[in-house]
């Protein structure tokens, strides 16, 4: 970009992303209907077992692209509702359109989101400059009450975000962080928005350790959902710099990690959990069950790494 970022926001950084936050599965029933009691059980269950920052509904682990806005909005409600006040929430308000993420963000600071976090607008990749992509997250910055946390994910959006564009951003007031999935562009994006107040939220546990190390803040993570109290203490032990102890705990995250959350997906996630106890129901079609071979994988894996 060749322009300073140009804001009317009068908000300032308060909010940040320290710490574990789980990225919420949304139970569905068989009809495809969202089981808010299993939602409530879950939530109930991670607030016993760890030592969270806070959560995330309504981003990739709860379907978010079968997810109308107004179910997103309701999620936040009720989770809100069902969590420590301490605790953050985070709303999911990606969408293609600005104007409709405004909306949902709007909706979604009134029932009680502390932040959002939005995705790169994706559809019409070819016009996605560096540009029109800042004029999306400073335009919604400008204009909601929350901090707005970017979720650069080029698996799903097959846009990159540069380290560039992002220590541009965050000379915005009220955008907050970053989730990213890119290690190496972690470490540049640290150095780049050093003094910023902007958070780094590593987007897999198999590598919140160096994420941590270079100066990130945080993990937005699939993992956490199926091993939190592990994936907690691994964040604990890295900021007491216990590191040979994190070490060990990272290396067994590592391959559950890429077996299930970096292979098999939200489905093979939603299995894994339920052979920890947790109440995940179905996921909302087209998506379907996984194969009995890939149960079998995931229970090894666990079983292999003393998570079973």
């Amino acid at each position: 970009m060749s322009h300073a970022i140009r804001h009317l926001s009068t908000v300032t950084k308060t909010f940040n992303l320290k710490g574990v936050y789980i990225p919420l599965v949304t139970p569905f029933t068989a009809n495809g209907d969202i089981d808010f009691e299993k939602v409530e059980f879950n939530v109930k269950k991670y607030e016993k077992e760890a030592t969270l920052s806070g959560y995330v509904v309504g981003g990739s682990n709860s379907e978010v692209a079968v997810l109308s806005p107004e179910e997103r909005i309701d999620l936040v409600s009720r989770v809100r509702k069902l969590v420590n006040p301490q605790k953050s929430v985070i709303g999911g308000a990606t969408s293609e359109s600005t104007k409709q993420s405004y909306e949902m963000s709007q909706a979604m600071a009134a029932a009680g989101a502390d932040a959002v976090l939005v995705l790169t607008p994706f559809y019409f990749k070819n016009k996605m400059t560096d540009d029109v992509i800042a004029n999306h997250y400073v335009t919604l910055a400008n204009k909601i009450p929350i901090p707005v946390i970017i979720y650069n994910n080029p698996n799903v959006s097959g846009i990159n975000m540069s380290y560039k564009l992002l220590s541009k951003l965050a000379e915005h007031p009220n955008i907050c962080g970053v989730k990213d999935s890119d290690i190496r562009k972690i470490g540049m994006t640290v150095l780049e928005t050093k003094g910023k107040k902007f958070d780094i939220s590593a987007a897999s546990a198999g590598y919140l350790l160096p994420t941590l190390q270079m100066g990130g803040t945080s993990g937005i993570m699939a993992l956490a959902c199926l091993l939190a109290p592990e994936v907690c203490k691994l964040y604990d032990l890295t900021v007491e710099n216990k590191i040979n102890e994190a070490l060990e705990l990272q290396k067994r995250l590592i391959p559950p990690d890429i077996l299930i959350c970096g292979g098999m997906g939200i489905t093979g996630l939603k299995y894994a959990m339920q052979l920890k106890g947790f109440e995940v129901g179905h996921c909302r079609l087209p998506l379907v069950d996984i194969k009995d071979e890939e149960k079998a994988e995931i229970k090894n894996v666990l079983k292999k790494y003393n998570f079973l």
